[in-house]
């Protein structure tokens, strides 16, 4: 019949026609079902049901990212609060766990409990119109709806939450709706062929949790739940599953959604630091321009012993630290205030002071001019005398020591004696002489702690940045780590000296340590052992430098052991006086007494620590006990953190 028409017209007309039989098999092929059309002023209007058929083709445009949100998860956050999950020093860009989900209908199991969580991705709206999102969960949860397909403009549209000063708890049943009049969001106006960021938090307390959202729109008649196909992941998120880079370009982080504000009923001060803290910072003056303004004396106190002593029984030989000024160390937690460093009398630590500064101008008064001092330390034996740690802050009066220490003032770093019969005078004690260029090696044992992993290594950046005149080297032993590719995440770092480590089968924490402690060549050198989860003091590296004497003096610091759900941005815990697995000492001496006893803690956990410090002590070692402000432990659970289970399991 095409041909008989285009006969006896012309060929205009004719290609008009073909053009017009064309497009109508178009429409014809396009909606399948004749009785669903309406026609209204000569418009095809597609019914709701349509327009979801459409919007499954719509969104595959998406391709990989189509029809899934991503799903963070941080563990072992205590309390039922969202701030808790905010001002969690791995949030948000460093989860434990991290997966897809094509649904917003999410419960967990029974045994996952204090986690947070964060859901985020694109909505792709099937029609433009008015809608409005209700959430439900168990406990806290809040929901930020973007403008467009940009992030950073996000806005609180729905939440269940209390501020963090009320007592009792608020929560919502499996998607129970209707329960607060928050959970419902005011219209939002979406357009079709858009799509739109949506974050979601989610923080759970002691019960099973669980999160859901619906949404209700044009063509709705109730409230349903968000089927996959209007769901599309953030750009840049198709590489979940795989080992995390280090850095994550897929995370939107930064945003309103992920700030402490103030309805969390916390305000965070920005942190300060005294002046104790920054004089790391100032350059050291070498030991041998001091070495004549003091005689030397004989060193050896009563409680230093050179004799195999009970085991576990080194507490008895560690005589604790006194400081002036008074220090950061007074802290509050749940008992009330644990007890900081003790403070040095005033009046003495005045005249141990002006004792040393009079010696020290008498000679080199034409060389520097006293300006403060800034840290002072003390450890009594009380049958004989006592030792200190005097630092000062001393103005460079010639202008090459200017040009020489790059600064117009310098630190002063030494150890002093007063004997108890004769407190006028002041003299160097022998061998007490600390070691200004000798190199650090950390040690650190991981295990399925990717996110810690990775906390630890951006710290361990920053020292190593601050090192001068010596070289802080880094030492990681894997123990086969299935949730980091440690050696790329070291690679990819910012660290010039490590080593990595990878052991197969069993933990086993002693030969793993001494495993590091083999690759050491230097005997001159520090070993430093460390744990993973803690967040360290911008001068901690000085510390046990200072502390750690070859031949004499180790260093075991202690920390504060924070509380669950709390970190250092909200201080709440207690000193931890009995653990001993932060320990600084010098390779020619663990060499000396033995190493890591990798004979008789071969199965068994715990107690390693004490055992090497009874060692180093009955071998005449005396140990450095002193409280570290704004030295942390990052409360965890132990539950997998060795074994095939490492993290539990969420769905």
């Amino acid at each position: 019949m095409p041909r008989i028409f285009c006969r006896k017209r012309s060929a205009f007309t004719c290609l008009v026609a073909l053009v017009s039989i064309t497009c109508l098999t178009y429409v014809c092929w396009t909606i399948t079902d004749n009785r669903s059309i309406t026609r209204s002023s000569n418009t095809i209007t597609l019914t709701y049901s349509q327009k979801k058929k459409l919007q499954l083709r719509r969104i595959g445009f998406e391709g990989k990212r189509a029809g899934k949100w991503t799903r963070h998860v941080w563990l072992d956050i205590c309390g039922n609060l969202l701030y808790s999950l905010r001002k969690h020093q791995n949030f948000p860009l460093r989860p434990d766990k991290e997966m897809s989900v094509e649904s917003l209908s999410l419960r967990t199991n029974k045994n996952m409990i204090n986690f947070g969580e964060r859901i985020f991705g694109y909505i792709h709206p099937y029609t433009t119109g008015y809608y409005r999102f209700v959430i439900s969960g168990y406990d806290t949860s809040e929901l930020w709806i973007s403008s467009n397909d940009d992030p950073y403009n996000v806005l609180l549209y729905s939440y269940i939450r209390q501020p963090s000063y009320m007592v009792h708890n608020v929560f919502a049943w499996y998607k129970e709706y209707n329960k607060y009049s928050t959970q419902l969001t005011k219209p939002v106006y979406l357009k079709e062929g858009q799509k739109y960021f949506i974050d979601i938090l989610h923080k759970q307390g002691q019960l099973p949790g669980h999160l859901s959202i619906r949404w209700k729109g044009p063509g709705m008649s109730y409230y349903e739940d968000i089927s996959a196909s209007s769901l599309s992941l953030y750009d840049g998120t198709s590489n979940i599953g795989r080992n995390v880079t280090w850095k994550r370009k897929d995370i939107p982080s930064d945003l309103p959604s992920t700030y402490l504000s103030d309805h969390d009923g916390l305000v965070l001060s920005k942190e300060k630091f005294s002046e104790r803290e920054n004089m790391y910072q100032l350059p050291l003056l070498e030991e041998e321009i001091m070495q004549d303004i003091l005689p030397t004396c004989p060193y050896s106190p009563t409680y230093v012993v050179k004799k195999k002593i009970k085991r576990y029984s080194c507490y008895n030989y560690i005589v604790p630290t006194q400081v002036f000024p008074r220090d950061d160390t007074w802290i509050a937690d749940f008992r009330g205030t644990s007890v900081g460093n003790k403070e040095i009398q005033l009046y003495i630590a005045q005249q141990v002071n002006r004792t040393y500064t009079t010696a020290l101008m008498a000679m080199h008064g034409g060389r520097f001019r006293y300006k403060r001092m800034l840290n002072l330390e003390q450890r009594i034996d009380e049958k004989r005398g006592e030792i200190y740690l005097i630092e000062l802050e001393l103005e460079l009066i010639r202008s090459k020591d200017i040009k020489r220490y790059g600064s117009r003032t310098a630190r002063v770093s030494q150890y002093i004696y007063r004997y108890l019969r004769n407190q006028s005078k002041l003299c160097f004690p022998e061998g007490m002489r600390w070691n200004h260029q000798a190199d650090v090696y950390a040690i650190v044992c991981v295990y399925n702690q990717g996110a810690w992993v990775k906390h630890f290594i951006k710290q361990m950046v920053q020292f190593q940045k601050q090192a001068k005149g010596y070289t802080l080297h880094v030492i990681v032993v894997d123990h086969h780590s299935k949730d980091i590719n440690i050696t790329k995440v070291m690679i990819n770092s910012e660290l010039k000296s490590y080593t990595v480590i990878q052991r197969q089968g069993m933990f086993w924490k002693t030969a793993a340590i001494q495993a590091a402690v083999d690759t050491i060549k230097d005997p001159h050198s520090i070993v430093l052992m460390l744990d993973l989860h803690l967040y360290f003091p911008r001068d901690f590296i000085d510390i046990i430098r200072k502390h750690s004497i070859e031949g004499k003096l180790a260093a075991a610091p202690m920390l504060i052991r924070l509380h669950c759900g709390y970190s250092k941005r909200e201080i709440n815990g207690f000193w931890e006086i009995e653990g001993l697995g932060i320990f600084g000492i010098y390779k020619s001496d663990l060499d000396r007494i033995g190493g890591i006893n990798t004979r008789d803690y071969k199965g068994k956990w715990g107690g390693e620590d004490v055992e090497l410090v009874d060692r180093a002590i009955g071998f005449g070692m005396e140990i450095s006990r002193i409280k570290i402000p704004k030295f942390y432990h990052q409360y965890h659970s132990r539950k997998g953190m060795w074994d095939k289970n490492s993290l539990p399991s969420i769905l």
